[in-house]
């Protein structure tokens, strides 16, 4: 029970609200930029009308009399008090009424006991014992907002925040004229917020953050004068921010972010709200310029988080009076300009972090030295986090960037234009744990004394110009759980010493130089859910150990020339998503045991030399969305169980020795003809469709024999889209495996509904583009002939020149899959399967 002491009369005695601690919320020691929370407590001690006690009889005094009074009239007070706690009551019912869910039992309670001030999430004054506070977060309610709560007229705190509350916010709370705190954040409300929340003109809080609401921004709410917080944030508020909250001179919280606002910011927030400390306007479509002048300081201010926005200009110059600025977050405007150097930055030793990433920032110079701005920061001694990625700067990493705070944590100068070497003392920045220097232009090797930033956790290192070797003592940095090194220069072997790196979930090596072996120990990495060997140099076998990594989400070694099996123990990978084993050199048959990784969504092994059928088991992967088997030596029939894997969408059969009927059930249907190029064994039944497919059995043979002039036309056009996208298919193989440095890109074939997807840049080429290339197949354009069809010369339409080769049908299906693999295996030329991965 907690009984709570009146609220006093005396308004003009300097005792007003006596017994009510109010917490001074605004005033709290900020350790992230988060709503202080609405709880506002009340003084939990009781105040007891005093004891009298008989005494005898004497003259009347004025003691005496109020005496007297008192017990003539406490009778009719008290049953003036029963009445309203009664009304209390009843009003307290009719908002339980409007509780559809109530999961843990909150208000199983309510009712049950007369007195309403023992009921959960009351709490009532000590006199009157009328309900003055009403609690209820994060107790899983559903259900609607009772109008009924604007007749707790004495009500000074309402906290239903954390609910599933649905619906609107009831204008009748706008009667509660006591009303002190007001949070309805983290619900399902929507509509539009009532204007008579203006009239609660005792409130200092108000948060209806992370709920549905939509409209403006009532501009009533200008008239709180009382407000200290205010939280619209993660709603779906629209148009511009109302002047008329300028008004609210006590504001020390403002958050709009993450909503639809538009227009400029008024220039009045920060000249009238002098007193500001946090303002979040993030997420929006705000323009114009930040409105922060010289002749308008905000000494106060502490949180400043405007980004993504539509911002333009530069930072104010004027934003370097605010000494206390802790947080200044301002990426992914369009911001502009030199980075601040001297001056702006000098006098802001509590700024913690700073993001400035993703805007049209320059450096000094001209863009071309990153010192000066360096610099500037060297006296934010608290400085946690510096983020200026995606600004194109350019110039090299100063070695004063040392001299940053020791405590900095996070550096981040990713997607930029940077270039020059690694420093060696960026080492002295022992204490980061996410560098990333990705997507610049930075060369030379890795620095062996990075090693020394031993609470270094997150390393992104990739898309730059770095050569050289992995150095061994990266695995001494033991707390790393995200290494990118990938899309470089690096040779070598891969170090036996990543081993150590017990705690990686991220490794990513993919498109270097790198050759050798994998290292069998990496499987000690018991943690690793991502790992990406692709695109280099690798040979030997895949290493058995690696089925050890249970957890692996994500396994790529493709394009490499890795050899031997695909090995059995690949089962116990049962958390696997991605296996991608495509342009190896990888050989024996798909093990039966990869049904077992029933969590598989995309499965690539194209462009090797495995045989056998394809396991009936590879249709059992319920999550199974991708399936490439091109280029192999696979036979058989296709299973029939792909035909109930609900989620497969993309597939590739080609250039494959497959037999017998396609499957007509299922997705099958909805493959391109594409999917089941060079395999001339394969054929459809009277239900299916394949163009380019014959029909299976006698009735293909009927069709051909009443159909004997035309035959040889459809035949020509047949075949010839065989070798149009048998040409296709081998040479994006071969571009996969011999990916450039301009490239730097892994091209995955991939077969799709109507059309033939990939991961690079090789056009489809139609047949008309053929035809007219080869001027329809003129006799003057044939350059070739054989026993499998004959070899047409052209020129297309951006001046490439192609050699199409039109196959002839009638010829064993075999035969021809087998000559078609052959030529493809010309190195200059391209294929399916290729001597080696550069």
């Amino acid at each position: 029970m907690a009984i709570l002491p009146p609220e006093s009369d005396n308004r003009g005695n300097g005792h007003r609200n006596r017994g009510v601690v109010e917490t001074s919320d605004c005033k709290r020691s900020y350790q992230q930029p988060i709503l202080p929370s609405s709880d506002v407590s009340l003084s939990s001690s009781s105040i007891y009308p005093q004891q009298y006690h008989a005494r005898p009889f004497m003259a009347a005094t004025p003691v005496t009399v109020l005496a007297f009074a008192f017990f003539i009239f406490f009778p009719f007070l008290h049953g003036a008090g029963g009445a309203s706690e009664e009304h209390d009551r009843s009003t307290l019912l009719a908002f339980k009424a409007g509780v559809s869910g109530d999961p843990n039992g909150a208000l199983a309670g309510w009712g049950t006991s007369p007195d309403v001030c023992n009921w959960t999430g009351v709490a009532c004054d000590a006199v009157a014992r009328r309900v003055v506070k009403l609690v209820l977060r994060k107790q899983k309610l559903s259900g609607e907002v009772s109008p009924a709560l604007g007749n707790l007229s004495h009500l000074r705190i309402l906290n239903l925040s954390g609910n599933f509350f649905a619906g609107r916010i009831p204008l009748e709370l706008g009667n509660l004229s006591r009303l002190k705190s007001l949070d309805v954040a983290s619900n399902m409300l929507a509509g539009t917020v009532p204007p008579e929340l203006g009239n609660l003109s005792s409130l200092n809080f108000l948060d209806l953050s992370g709920n549905g609401f939509g409209g403006a921004v009532p501009p009533e709410l200008g008239k709180l004068s009382r407000l200290k917080q205010l939280s619209l944030g993660a709603n779906q508020f629209q148009g511009s921010i109302p002047v008329e909250l300028t008004h609210t001179r006590n504001l020390v919280y403002l958050n709009l972010g993450e909503n639809n606002l538009s227009g400029h910011i008024p220039a009045a927030i920060f000249c009238n709200l002098s007193a500001l400390q946090y303002i979040d306007l993030s997420s929006n479509s705000l323009d114009g310029e930040i409105p922060i002048r010289a002749d308008c300081p905000l000494p106060d201010l502490t949180f400043l988080v405007l980004w993504s926005n539509n911002l333009v200009g530069g930072i104010p110059r004027s934003l370097s009076n605010s000494t206390k600025l802790r947080w200044l977050l301002l990426e992914s405007n369009f911001l502009a300009g030199e980075l601040p150097s001297s001056g702006m930055f000098g006098g802001m030793k509590s700024l913690e972090l700073l993001y400035l990433s993703f805007n049209y920032f320059k450096s000094s110079q001209n863009n071309t030295d990153l010192e000066p701005f360096f610099v500037s920061l060297t006296n934010c001694t608290g400085l946690k986090e510096l983020a200026v990625a995606g600004n194109d700067l350019a110039g090299t990493i100063p070695p004063v960037v040392r001299r940053l705070s020791p405590a900095l944590t996070q550096l981040h100068l990713e997607f930029n234009s940077i270039f020059g070497q690694i420093p060696a003392n960026l080492s002295d920045l022992a204490n980061l744990t996410a560098l990333n220097l990705s997507h610049n232009l930075i060369n030379g090797s890795i620095p062996p004394g990075i090693a020394g930033m031993r609470r270094l956790e997150r390393l992104y290192l990739s898309n730059n110009l770095l050569s050289g070797e992995i150095p061994p003592s990266l695995g001494n940095v033991t707390r790393l759980g995200l290494v990118d090194l990938s899309q470089n220069r690096l040779d070598g072997a891969i170090p036996s010493t990543l081993s150590d790196l017990t705690q990686l979930r991220v490794l990513a090596l993919h498109h270097n130089d790198l050759a050798g072996a994998i290292p069998p120990s990496i499987a000690r990495c018991a943690n690793l859910q991502n790992l990406d060997l692709s695109h280099n140099m690798l040979r030997g076998e895949i290493p058995a150990d690696l089925s050890g990594l249970s957890g692996l989400l994500y396994l790529n070694l493709s394009g490499n020339q890795l050899e031997g099996p695909i090995r059995a123990t690949i089962s116990k990978m049962t958390m696997l998503q991605v296996l991608n084993l495509s342009s190896n050199r990888l050989s024996g048959v798909i093990p039966p045991q990869l049904g077992t990784c029933i969590a598989l969504e995309y499965l690539d092994v194209s462009g090797n030399a495995l045989g056998g059928s394809l396991p009936e088991t590879v249709g059992s992967l319920p999550f199974l969305e991708v399936l490439d088997v091109s280029c192999n030596g696979l036979t058989g029939p296709l299973p029939l169980s792909l035909e109930t894997a609900a989620s497969l969408r993309r597939v590739n059969f080609s250039y494959n020795g497959f037999s017998g009927e396609v499957p007509s059930g299922g997705a099958f249907p909805g493959f391109p003809a594409d999917a089941f190029l060079g395999d001339a064994g394969l054929c459809v039944g009277m239900s299916t469709m394949v163009p380019g497919l014959p029909r299976c059995g006698g009735v293909q043979r009927r069709v051909l024999h009443n159909r004997r002039v035309v035959v040889p036309v459809v035949v020509t056009v047949a075949s010839f889209a065989v070798a149009i996208f048998g040409l296709a298919a081998c040479r994006a193989v071969a571009r996969t495996a011999s990916v450039g440095r301009d490239g730097r890109q892994s091209t995955l074939l991939s077969y799709g509904g109507d059309e033939w997807t990939e991961r690079g840049d090789h056009p489809r080429i139609s047949h008309r583009e053929l035809s007219d290339a080869t001027g329809g197949f003129q006799q003057s354009s044939l350059i070739g002939a054989g026993r499998f069809g004959r070899v047409y010369e052209g020129t297309l339409r951006d001046g490439t020149r192609v050699a199409v080769k039109v196959l002839d049908p009638k010829t064993g299906g075999g035969e021809v899959s087998r000559s078609f693999k052959r030529e493809c295996d010309v190195p200059d030329e391209g294929g399916c399967r290729l001597p080696q991965a550069h």
